[in-house]
Protein backbone atom coordinates (compact mmCIF):
# COMPACT_ATOMS: atom_id res chain seq x y z
CA UNK A 1 0.00 0.00 0.00
CA UNK A 2 1.63 3.07 -1.11
CA UNK A 3 0.23 5.83 1.35
CA UNK A 4 1.41 9.49 1.02
CA UNK A 5 2.21 12.18 3.41
CA UNK A 6 0.70 15.85 2.57
CA UNK A 7 2.06 18.99 1.57
CA UNK A 8 -0.50 21.60 2.27
CA UNK A 9 -3.21 21.51 0.56
CA UNK A 10 -7.18 21.93 1.47
CA UNK A 11 -10.44 20.11 0.05
CA UNK A 12 -14.27 20.68 0.32
CA UNK A 13 -16.74 17.67 0.22
CA UNK A 14 -20.06 17.76 0.85
CA UNK A 15 -22.25 14.86 3.22
CA UNK A 16 -25.31 14.31 5.07
CA UNK A 17 -25.62 15.50 8.32
CA UNK A 18 -26.04 11.68 9.67
CA UNK A 19 -22.65 11.05 7.69
CA UNK A 20 -20.67 13.91 9.18
CA UNK A 21 -21.68 12.52 12.86
CA UNK A 22 -20.57 9.21 11.81
CA UNK A 23 -17.29 9.92 10.49
CA UNK A 24 -17.08 12.46 14.03
CA UNK A 25 -17.44 9.52 16.31
CA UNK A 26 -17.58 11.77 19.25
CA UNK A 27 -13.88 12.27 19.17
CA UNK A 28 -12.96 8.92 19.61
CA UNK A 29 -9.36 8.10 17.60
CA UNK A 30 -10.71 6.44 15.04
CA UNK A 31 -9.44 6.17 11.21
CA UNK A 32 -11.96 7.49 8.54
CA UNK A 33 -11.68 7.72 5.07
CA UNK A 34 -13.47 9.87 2.14
CA UNK A 35 -13.07 7.71 -1.02
CA UNK A 36 -12.65 9.43 -5.02
CA UNK A 37 -12.98 7.75 -8.12
CA UNK A 38 -9.78 9.79 -9.22
CA UNK A 39 -7.70 11.67 -7.19
CA UNK A 40 -8.57 15.42 -7.04
CA UNK A 41 -5.99 17.70 -9.18
CA UNK A 42 -3.94 19.74 -7.77
CA UNK A 43 -3.71 17.13 -4.40
CA UNK A 44 -0.15 17.15 -4.74
CA UNK A 45 2.25 13.88 -3.66
CA UNK A 46 2.50 14.73 -0.64
CA UNK A 47 0.31 16.04 2.03
CA UNK A 48 -0.78 16.23 5.69
CA UNK A 49 -0.18 18.03 8.96
CA UNK A 50 -1.71 21.04 7.88
CA UNK A 51 -3.81 20.00 5.42
CA UNK A 52 -7.70 20.19 5.62
CA UNK A 53 -10.60 18.14 4.43
CA UNK A 54 -13.53 20.54 5.09
CA UNK A 55 -16.83 19.48 5.17
CA UNK A 56 -20.56 21.17 3.98
CA UNK A 57 -23.46 19.82 4.94
CA UNK A 58 -27.23 21.48 5.59
CA UNK A 59 -26.04 24.25 3.42
CA UNK A 60 -23.30 25.19 5.27
CA UNK A 61 -19.74 24.69 5.71
CA UNK A 62 -19.39 22.85 9.14
CA UNK A 63 -15.77 22.70 9.98
CA UNK A 64 -12.93 20.21 8.50
CA UNK A 65 -10.78 17.30 9.47
CA UNK A 66 -7.00 17.22 9.71
CA UNK A 67 -6.08 14.90 6.77
CA UNK A 68 -2.99 12.55 8.08
CA UNK A 69 -2.21 10.67 4.60
CA UNK A 70 -3.57 9.83 0.89
CA UNK A 71 -4.04 6.04 -0.20
CA UNK A 72 -3.45 6.54 -4.09
CA UNK A 73 -3.21 2.42 -4.02
CA UNK A 74 -6.21 1.42 -3.77
CA UNK A 75 -8.22 -0.53 -6.27
CA UNK A 76 -11.05 1.58 -6.35
CA UNK A 77 -9.94 4.92 -6.35
CA UNK A 78 -7.88 6.71 -4.01
CA UNK A 79 -8.82 8.21 -0.53
CA UNK A 80 -8.26 10.34 1.62
CA UNK A 81 -7.05 9.07 5.66
CA UNK A 82 -8.19 11.03 8.54
CA UNK A 83 -8.64 10.47 11.95
CA UNK A 84 -12.37 11.42 13.76
CA UNK A 85 -10.56 12.96 16.81
CA UNK A 86 -8.77 15.76 14.50
CA UNK A 87 -12.57 17.85 14.01
CA UNK A 88 -12.57 21.50 14.42
CA UNK A 89 -15.88 22.97 13.84
CA UNK A 90 -15.96 26.12 11.85
CA UNK A 91 -18.88 27.96 10.80
CA UNK A 92 -17.69 29.02 7.44
CA UNK A 93 -20.97 30.36 6.33
CA UNK A 94 -22.99 29.74 3.52
CA UNK A 95 -22.25 26.50 0.83
CA UNK A 96 -24.81 25.23 -1.63
CA UNK A 97 -24.62 21.55 -1.70
CA UNK A 98 -22.26 20.11 -4.31
CA UNK A 99 -21.40 16.91 -5.64
CA UNK A 100 -17.49 15.36 -5.62
CA UNK A 101 -14.86 17.74 -4.29
CA UNK A 102 -14.23 21.62 -4.51
CA UNK A 103 -10.99 23.74 -3.97
CA UNK A 104 -13.44 26.46 -2.78
CA UNK A 105 -13.01 25.96 1.12
CA UNK A 106 -13.33 28.94 3.64
CA UNK A 107 -9.74 30.54 4.21
CA UNK A 108 -9.63 30.50 8.46
CA UNK A 109 -5.82 30.14 8.49
CA UNK A 110 -5.17 34.19 9.56
CA UNK A 111 -8.22 33.76 11.82
CA UNK A 112 -6.82 30.62 13.42
CA UNK A 113 -3.34 32.28 14.15
CA UNK A 114 -4.94 34.92 15.93
CA UNK A 115 -6.90 33.01 18.35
Amino acid sequence: MKVLELAVTDIGVSMRGEVLEHKKRDGKRVMNCYCYWTMPNGIPDTVGGSSRLWVASGGRWRGYFVIHAVDTNRHSGPEVQFYSESWVERDGGERKPFQGFTYEVPDQRDNERES
